[in-house]
């Protein structure tokens, strides 16, 4: 199944996953439930640059 196709499957957790955004936001919210607090432990767990990183948290 495609990322862009989970809003419309039978499974709830695919649904919620299609309300929650893209992988990056639920990788972001996974982290946090994880404890990662600081901008640079969730930069350096992604392994993205600095400026990407702070795009995408602009977009959420």
């Amino acid at each position: 199944m495609k990322w862009q196709g989970m809003g419309e499957s039978s499974c709830s957790i695919a649904r919620s996953l299609a309300v929650i955004g893209d992988r990056l936001t639920l990788l972001m919210l996974r982290n946090a439930y994880l404890r990662t607090r600081r901008f640079d432990g969730f930069q350096s767990q992604f392994g993205i640059t600095r400026h990407v990183f702070v795009d995408r948290l602009k977009m959420t």
